[in-house]
């Protein structure tokens, strides 16, 4: 409860915090101007009630006066930890983003049953709605690391430690750029059975295209977060792919065993020697092991033996050993 009390008083304080904050300038030019004015005694600026007169503009500068003071004499490094900004961002896309996709959904399924379709409406996390809706959840995750990475930041300058400037704009490119880089990937996976129906009957084409697919929306991801590194430290993108190509040698060399079984479970779905559901037989560590293929991921198979225990094989061992299937 108190935490809601909390929440609640943050949210509504935050707006005008900002707004004050990013209308300071203006408000200090109104009020200079308001001072400056000369007194006219005419009733768009003055009241006359009780025989006592009011100047409006005076009183109005006034207020913007006593809020600045209030404003100045907030302690330098709350000010700078508040980014009050940010902070409203994060706040209102946390409260609001599932209550709309919802809201959405329910004035679509209305509408469909104004137009009197015969057609029922598809299940929530079935539309695009409730496809964005946990993509949305992880983008407010993210939006509130990112805001406490930058307070951190901010609160790391505030000690005289020698940061770079800019360091927290770079941060939120960064990682702005890697989530949409997840987000495209993820509607592209969303979308794909469903403009191309026929492709999900064919399990090696369609793992094929998705693993080709992800690896050119990452290589992209990466070229456009090493340029923006690049930018930020005015180093040439060519140094950074050359520096980054040393790095992927290395991790390369250090994960070889995992880019062999990548591989292998490509080659297995392009040559197709199992598919999940047959029966195989093969030589395993000295023994012939015989079990129901389930599944052929991108590292392991796992297959089910007679006594119902699940094996898991790298890929990368059938490429080199001999397999009898029992269904062909």
């Amino acid at each position: 409860m108190r935490l809601r009390v909390l929440l609640g008083a943050v949210v509504v304080l935050a707006p005008l915090v900002s707004g004050f904050y990013h209308a300071k300038p203006i408000l200090q030019r109104h009020s200079l101007a308001a001072i400056r004015r000369p007194q006219r005694p005419c009733a768009a600026t003055g009241l006359q009630m009780f025989g006592f007169g009011f100047n409006l503009d005076a009183i109005t500068a006034a207020g913007y006066n006593a809020a600045l003071n209030v404003w100045a004499e907030v302690p330098t490094p709350l000010r700078v930890l508040m980014r009050p900004r940010d902070l409203l961002a994060y706040l209102i896309f946390r409260t609001c983003y599932s209550r709309a996709l919802r809201l959405g959904y329910l004035l679509q399924t209305l509408l469909s049953r104004l137009l009197k379709k015969d057609i029922p409406p598809p299940a929530y996390l079935q539309t695009v709605l409730g496809f964005l809706e946990p993509r949305f959840a992880q983008l407010s995750r993210l939006t509130g690391l990112i805001y406490l990475v930058n307070v951190s930041i901010s609160a790391i300058g505030l000690i005289d430690l020698n940061i770079r400037p800019g360091l927290d704009r770079l941060f939120t490119k960064l990682a702005y750029t890697a989530y949409a880089g997840y987000f495209l990937n993820e509607v592209r996976r969303f979308v794909t059975p469903r403009w191309f129906p026929k492709l999900a009957e064919d399990k090696r084409r369609a793992y094929i295209v998705d693993r080709s697919a992800s690896v050119f929306f990452w290589t992209i991801t990466i070229v456009l977060l090493l340029d923006q590194i690049s930018t930020f430290f005015n180093v040439p993108l060519s140094s950074s792919l050359a520096l980054g190509g040393v790095g992927g040698v290395a991790i390369g060399l250090a994960s070889k065993d995992v880019v062999s079984n990548f591989v292998g479970g490509l080659m297995l779905l392009i040559t197709e020697p199992f598919t999940p559901g047959d029966f195989i037989t093969f030589l395993y560590q000295g023994q012939w092991m015989i079990g129901k293929v389930e599944r052929v991921g991108w590292y392991q198979t796992r297959i089910r033996n007679r006594d119902t225990r699940p094996v898991y094989v790298p890929n990368a061992f059938f490429v080199n050993t001999m397999v009898t299937n029992m269904d062909r």
